[in-house]
């Protein structure tokens, strides 16, 4: 569904593909929680490409293809990008060096790299009903007064809570904040909005 609704984004665009360097944006796409990788998203596939270290896990947390890249990053995309027919992509501008671009770009030969910025980011700002659900319970979890702000504010924007642990009792959180951040990452950013 993520992944659709990118790429409607990319054909208003006018690009054919697109390639995921941001962590943050290939485990929304995709679930992969993974310390690198990269996401080519095209019309047909989309591909997660990691090194041998993370294939059974990119396998475990998602459904997409695993590519296991042998050389280099650029070299499997522009394989990808060669099966898929594929001469116009776009990039993620923010998250690629200049290094990784020039090697990418010298690596694609004819096809055009195109420079995006925030395409995912702004699909994010709109929060699935399954995403609010996570995120009033780690407010829950957190032992904040989000209730009874919420009771009070109806009709106010949850990214409008003010968030503070001051607020909290005076013997302190119930948690360790490490521990919660934690449980957040691992924990309950894979469950579904049913389980929690």
């Amino acid at each position: 569904m993520r992944i659709n609704k990118l790429l409607k984004e990319l054909q208003s665009l006018e690009l054919e593909a697109l390639i995921v360097s941001n962590l943050n944006n290939i485990r929304y796409l995709s679930g992969f929680t993974g310390d690198t990788g990269k996401l080519l998203v095209t019309p047909n596939n989309s591909y997660i490409i990691v090194d041998g270290r993370f294939t059974e896990q990119a396998a475990n947390e998602t459904k997409l293809e695993v590519v296991d890249y042998e050389g280099s990053f650029s070299q499997a995309i522009n394989k990808l990008l060669d099966k898929e027919q594929i001469t116009k992509c776009g990039f993620e501008s923010v998250d690629t060096t200049y290094k990784e671009y020039d090697t990418l770009k010298k690596e694609l030969g004819n096809k055009e790299l195109i420079p995006t910025q925030g395409v995912i980011e702004k699909l994010r700002m709109i929060k699935e009903k399954s995403e609010i659900k996570l995120i009033k319970k780690a407010l829950d979890i957190a032992n904040s007064t989000f209730e009874n702000w919420r009771r009070a504010n109806p009709e106010a924007k949850m990214e409008d809570f003010d968030f503070q642990l001051n607020k909290m009792s005076v013997s302190g959180a119930l948690f360790d904040m490490v521990k919660l951040l934690d449980i957040g990452k691992t924990v309950i950013s894979k469950m579904s909005a049913e389980a929690v």
